[in-house]
């Protein structure tokens, strides 16, 4: 993005160290370099603005030339930098632009058009970054303010917002559990977000494989609890102690939980077994029932005992 050259603006950038974000201590050196012209000393200190990396360089009219460098380095050795450009003030010639907009720009949605920068950053509070994520800003009712908008490699986005309550909402995955996320804008800032892993459910015996679907509608979204129904049709090889879920599912489908996820156990001895999906769709309505018979192996599970059954569908 671009800053008003010749502004006093606020940069907002995450440190890392060997490659996780990670707060630096002091004495923390903040530099600017403004067009190439090197790395100096910057007229203000960075602030810390959250427990992950999250630092912001409140740089001043002069330093916010038409393009540069913010650097910040702690004593622990954690670094950021942050590229900025700057524009000049809009001329007469580049406001009659504007006038070839086909939409307001308010419709155009995605970051948002506020006043206040604000960059998320989305982990789990220990390291692991949430990239590829989606997310959008609500209002108290709901409403969408802006976005949908997905993070970067390093778990981040930035919304333009207005001074106010906002709701920055994720959906659930099959890695992160789904969350709202509430944040008072009064300025411009960085702002750390933790969300929550999945549970991975493990086999209740050392016998037993727990399979575990994770259900989305045709728009590649989670869907929600009961959405979809699954039942087990056959299990091989016969006799087994787990071949009762044929019965069981007959009577009552194995359906999905809040996070569209649905699990089940089976026998390590079994080789295959054929499953049932009437899955429900973006519009609430059922779609047709699905039927997949997977071979199943040792090779299949990880070393907790969990199968996934999407694996089994493209070996």
């Amino acid at each position: 993005m671009a800053w008003q050259a010749g502004v006093a603006q606020p940069i907002p950038l995450v440190c890392y160290l060997a490659g996780v974000a990670t707060t630096p201590t002091e004495p923390i050196v903040t530099e600017v370099n403004v067009a190439g012209a090197g790395y100096v000393a910057a007229t203000n200190a960075a602030t810390i603005e959250g427990d992950a990396g999250e630092v912001a360089v409140l740089l001043d009219a002069d330093e916010m030339g038409a393009w540069g460098f913010v650097r910040v380095t702690g004593d622990n050795g954690s670094q950021g930098i942050q590229p900025f450009t700057g524009e000049a003030d809009y001329t007469a010639t580049r406001a009659d632009k504007l006038d070839n907009l086909d939409a307001a720009v308010s419709s155009v949605g995605s970051s948002g058009t506020g006043a206040r920068t604000v960059l998320f950053t989305l982990s789990d509070g220990a390291g692991t970054v949430a990239g590829s994520l989606k997310t959008q800003v609500e209002d108290a009712s709901g409403n969408l303010v802006a976005g949908p908008q997905t993070t970067d490699t390093l778990g981040q986005v930035t919304y333009y917002l207005d001074d106010g309550t906002h709701y920055l909402v994720t959906p659930s995955t099959a890695i992160w559990q789904g969350n709202s996320e509430t944040v008072t804008v009064s300025a411009s800032a960085a702002v750390a977000v933790t969300l929550t892993a999945q549970s991975l459910p493990v086999p209740s015996a050392a016998d037993k494989y727990t399979v575990i679907i994770d259900a989305a509608d045709e728009y590649g979204d989670l869907v929600g609890a009961s959405a979809w129904s699954i039942k087990i049709l056959n299990v091989l090889p016969r006799g087994l102690s787990t071949a009762n879920l044929v019965q069981l599912t007959e009577q009552n489908a194995i359906t999905t939980d809040a996070n569209g996820r649905a699990t089940f156990e089976i026998s390590q001895e079994t080789t295959s077994l054929t499953v049932a999906i009437t899955p429900k769709l973006a519009s609430g309505a059922s779609g047709d029932t699905l039927t997949f018979t997977v071979e199943v192996s040792a090779d299949d599970a990880d070393d907790a005992g969990i199968v996934y059954f999407a694996d089994l569908l493209h070996r």
